[in-house]
């Protein structure tokens, strides 16, 4: 019995010899199963082991709730292009944790979403920028600090160039 099933489909060439074979399968249908499931298992435990292992060193202190984080859009793997190159929604609120290490988020107005999210899937969000509250209505977002603080700047930086084209004069 060479194969896994042990019938040798090539040497079948009645019809007495193919009901022969299919009732042998019938037969021995549990204890296939049977030996299947025990190697699903074995490679389970296996998996697991050198999931572990592999993974030990990117193993991270837990997130907080209230923390923010990015949420990883598995989706668009199979997306091709460099539009969806950007892979992470977000940001979510940490709303709380698993007891297997799942983790619950909520949006930022409190909603929650509706599914568990993997760890391994969530990345911490680090905000930048300013408080909508601390921009002026005549100011460009995108330039950080006030005029007064960018006239300066450019005030030292004046100073620092004429000083040096006067030094190599």
């Amino acid at each position: 019995m060479d194969t896994f099933l042990g019938i040798y489909w090539t040497k079948i060439h009645t019809t007495e010899e193919l009901l022969e074979a299919r009732t042998k399968q019938l037969e021995r249908r549990e204890e296939i199963l049977g030996i299947a499931y025990e190697k699903l298992l074995r490679a389970r435990e296996s998996s697991v082991r050198y999931w572990d292992r592999r993974m030990a060193a990117r193993l991270r202190r837990s997130l907080d709730p209230g923390e923010m984080v990015l949420v990883y859009n598995k989706s668009l793997e199979d997306q091709w292009g460099k539009l969806f190159a950007h892979r992470w929604n977000g940001p979510f609120r940490i709303k709380k944790q698993l007891p297997k290490g799942a983790y619950i988020l909520e949006e930022l107005d409190g909603t929650e979403l509706k599914r568990a999210y993997a760890a391994s899937h969530i990345k911490r969000f680090y905000p930048r920028g300013r408080e909508l509250s601390e921009i002026k209505i005549d100011e460009d977002p995108n330039q950080s600090g006030s005029s007064e603080e960018q006239e300066s700047e450019d005030e030292e930086g004046e100073e620092f160039s004429s000083g040096h084209s006067s030094d190599s004069d």
